[in-house]
């Protein structure tokens, strides 16, 4: 029988998806009882705290074969989430062959970002996201960290959400303050950096075209 699952804060719909034993999240997005959440969401990647899923139950696949030859089946595995780090300042350059170093629950990734100033990392299905400290090294050989940030892991919510907005403005050094929900005056003051540079209608209101345009920059 179909069951209800209200997201929390830093789950993603491969981990609900594991969580209730399926090896797509196709089988879960994608299902007429959850239409209005593909509504809502339209990217399945980014879900908001609160979100209720409709969990269908696990269709058994019966397929009949002689008993007199061999046969062979593949089992599809479902694929892990990734973080996905792209480093670039503020006049667009990217930062490429640079060192970053990111712990995520407890484990640290010592990478180096490529021709396009990205970093990729594969999440676990299982296990603690916490952490997020990324230390950013542009000085070759140096032991001392050129920046650090904190990036919360699964914690990025819809751009449709105003949190959304600010957390994205945030990553940008569009500064919104606390990503609280709350539209106050910081957060009308970065809204308004981002539309300036972006060469919109300097307003500080996340309406239609500015979230468009976030997104498109952010890339999510």
């Amino acid at each position: 029988m179909p069951t209800n699952h209200t997201v929390q804060q830093g789950e993603t719909l491969t981990r609900i998806a594991h969580q209730h034993g399926f090896q797509s999240v196709g089988a879960i997005y994608d299902h007429p009882d959850n239409a209005e959440l593909r509504q809502l969401r339209p990217d399945p990647d980014i879900l908001n705290p609160g979100d209720n899923i409709i969990i269908p139950d696990i269709e058994d696949k019966v397929v009949t074969k002689t008993s007199s030859s061999r046969y062979s089946f593949t089992l599809k595995r479902l694929p892990k989430d990734q973080l996905i780090l792209r480093l670039v300042d503020r006049k667009g350059q990217t930062w490429v062959n640079k060192r970053v170093v990111m712990d995520i629950g407890g484990q640290q990734h010592d990478l180096t970002t490529d021709s396009d100033g990205m970093v990729t990392i594969e999440l676990p299905h299982e296990g603690s996201l916490e952490g997020g400290n990324v230390d950013i090294y542009l000085e070759e050989n140096s032991e001392q960290a050129t920046f650090n940030m904190v990036s919360g892991v699964g914690t990025l919510d819809p751009v449709e959400e105003l949190s959304g907005v600010q957390a994205r403005c945030n990553h940008l050094s569009y500064d919104c303050g606390t990503v609280d929900g709350l539209n106050g005056s910081r957060t009308r003051k970065g809204v308004k950096a981002f539309q300036k540079s972006q060469n919109l209608d300097v307003d500080g209101v996340p309406g239609p075209i500015t979230k468009s345009k976030l997104k498109q920059v952010y890339g999510s």
